[in-house]
């Protein structure tokens, strides 16, 4: 079945809300402030996140999840090696294969940081891929 990528998104987010990194203290707008210092900082220090997997399975969960061209999963495929840890790379393959059970685990192992990147993820590449002309 195909999804939107908004659709998937929201399911990450929902799922994250859900239960995080296995913290169980609230949010508030202190350690909501310091996880979007955390993702700027991590977004600009011009260190990849690269997991090293070379593997093709975000490329084939994309595919399969949504209607997407394969050039715009591969990029995000790409993009997710590049800037996402493997848990949270996991994370979105199972998301987006309707994993449950490995989300969930997966959910327990990750932190705040982790979640609100991996959230955020689709919705950033698949734009950053479609400016990139990966859209055709």
């Amino acid at each position: 079945m195909k999804y939107s990528i908004g659709l998937l998104l929201a399911g990450s987010l929902a799922l994250a809300a859900c239960g995080g990194g296995g913290d169980d203290s609230p949010m508030t707008a202190e350690t909501s402030q310091d996880l979007a210092n955390d993702m700027i900082e991590s977004m600009n220090d011009g260190e990849s996140m690269d997991s090293g997997r070379e593997d093709n399975d975000f490329t084939a969960a994309c595919l399969t999840a949504s209607n997407m061209p394969e050039a715009m999963c591969t990029c995000m495929s790409e993009k997710a090696t590049a800037n996402l840890t493997e848990n949270g790379r996991d994370f979105l393959i199972a998301t987006l294969n309707e994993d449950t059970d490995r989300v969930i685990a997966l959910r327990g192992q990750m932190s705040l940081t982790e979640m609100s990147q991996s959230g955020m993820f689709m919705v950033n590449a698949s734009t950053e891929c479609a400016a990139e002309g990966h859209n055709q």
